[in-house]
């Protein structure tokens, strides 16, 4: 019998993806499982991935590079020369990609061994970098950046895991810390 060929690499990580999505975790999600939405048995997957562990590393690289592309499309009906503009908008589609797919996120982040290649990191954090040298200068882009980061990957990762415990509008509490984070950069580049 000639293997399926609804499988492959492309479709195997996509599937692997929604599942995760869907199961919350990638703990709930089994090769046996994955191979069954196939309509083939486990093993048959080993043609593409030697072991679990790779798959959720090719799902973490899918993760990122679709958030990476998520931030840039929030600035594509942005002017060039609005970079504070464009830093608030890629905070806002960074909080909208993780509460929109809150176990990828996770999953991306916080799994240890099967973090995708640097590269992968790096083009994610590029773009945000490059606004906030329009802010601040290259010199100081790379301290805004960390900066950044914390903050949009600390309230996300707080907020999809339901950690922020007392009442209040979250939505008004991240456009604050936000806005007043980039304002300040924008105001006062240290110097």
């Amino acid at each position: 019998m000639p293997y399926p060929s609804r499988v492959n690499e492309v479709r195997l990580v996509e599937s692997a993806w929604q599942m995760i999505g869907t199961e919350g975790s990638a703990e709930q999600v089994s090769l046996a499982k994955l191979a069954a939405a196939f309509g083939v048995k486990a093993p048959s997957l080993y043609r593409y991935f030697p072991n679990k562990t790779e798959l959720v590393r090719a799902v973490n690289l899918l993760t990122l590079t679709r958030m990476n592309a998520h931030l840039l499309g929030a600035l594509e009906n942005l002017t060039a020369g609005a970079a504070t503009q464009r830093a608030l908008a890629m905070g806002h589609a960074y909080r909208a990609f993780a509460r929109q797919y809150p176990a990828q996120y996770r999953l991306a982040y916080h799994s240890n061994g099967v973090q995708p290649a640097i590269e992968a990191l790096e083009a994610l954090a590029l773009p945000v970098q490059q606004v906030m040298a329009e802010l601040v200068g290259p010199e100081k882009a790379l301290l805004a950046l960390r900066g950044a980061w914390a903050l949009l990957h600390g309230f996300a990762s707080l907020e999809i895991n339901q950690a922020f415990r007392r009442a209040g509008d979250l939505d008004a509490a991240f456009e604050g810390a936000w806005l007043a984070y980039v304002r300040g950069w924008a105001a006062n580049p240290l110097g």
